[in-house]
């Protein structure tokens, strides 16, 4: 598989103050931009957030969503395939085979978790950026919490202690860097 990034920064076309902008076009890859996108035409930063959250899964389990392995699943879709592994006995089975045995499954499984968040059908209850990139620093953020049974978005900037620890966490990276 060859690496393919691209920006996930829509939203940076929004006028400050903005949470959303209605647009005509949005040149992009089917199944990565947002699906309520399609039926709004409207870009916030929750589509910046699915988008990121389906490159997180191509990651971790070495398939695109238009492979055409999922048009052959009962899902027909790598989200809904994804989400459903991911509630059943068997996570692991989501995990690219040829990322398995590495030692590192447990923590391949956190960011599919986090995949699952990015990708919530409700936009309003992604996490947002910060919010991501909190649980990316830390790990023990995301590893406890059921994302299949709960749709309460989880709020680091709620004010609470936990939001000025993901912020001491993301002021350490950056100045360790």
């Amino acid at each position: 598989m060859e690496a393919r990034i691209s920006g996930f920064d829509l939203a940076i076309l929004m006028p400050d103050g903005l949470t959303q902008i209605d647009t005509m076009y949005v040149v992009g890859t089917p199944r990565y931009i947002a699906p309520e996108y399609h039926q709004t035409l409207t870009i916030s930063e929750k589509c910046d957030i699915y988008s990121f959250g389906v490159l997180l899964a191509v990651l971790v389990m070495g398939k695109f969503p238009f492979d055409d392995f999922f048009s052959h699943t009962e899902e027909m879709d790598m989200v809904r395939w994804m989400r459903n592994v991911m509630a059943s006995e068997n996570p692991n089975r989501a995990i690219d085979s040829k990322l398995l045995g590495n030692g590192y499954e447990e923590q391949m499984l956190l960011v599919l978790k986090l995949a699952c968040f990015c990708t919530l059908a409700d936009p309003d209850e992604r996490p947002n950026s910060k919010d991501v990139r909190c649980m990316l620093s830390d790990t023990a953020l995301i590893k406890d919490v059921d994302f299949s049974k709960t749709n309460k978005r989880m709020d680091f900037d709620s004010g609470e202690s936990d939001s000025d620890d993901c912020d001491e966490l993301i002021e350490q990276e950056i100045y360790t860097e």
